[in-house]
């Protein structure tokens, strides 16, 4: 009995991969931002808590904010409609760049 369990167990066929641009959206969901404004708005602190794991992603937020506080929003409220706006733009400029679900490739830091 034990040894059939095995034998389907093993026949099973792996699960198919997953797209990359699934597993990025995932990713993207679970991002963590600690972002601290001053009383005029202006971005004091940010920080990405918890990224995507690739420098040109993670490096969007922070510069996201300072161009968010840059532009007059100065409430969490703001930042946030503001954030989230260009996080559309950002990934709708990455789909025309690299279309059919492709990534970049990873940064080496040169």
């Amino acid at each position: 009995m034990i040894a059939l369990l095995l034998a389907v167990a093993q026949a099973a066929p792996p699960p198919p991969p997953e797209d990359e641009i699934v597993i990025l959206a995932r990713k993207l969901r679970r991002v963590e931002i600690d972002i601290t404004l001053t009383r005029k708005g202006e971005v004091k602190k940010c920080r990405v808590k918890k990224g995507v794991g690739d420098p040109v992603f993670d490096n969007f937020w922070c510069d996201a904010a300072r161009a968010c506080s840059d532009s007059g929003q100065t409430s969490s409220y703001a930042m946030t409609i503001c954030l989230k706006k260009r996080e559309r733009e950002f990934l709708a400029a990455l789909n025309a760049k690299y279309p059919g679900g492709r990534t970049p490739p990873p940064a080496t830091g040169k």
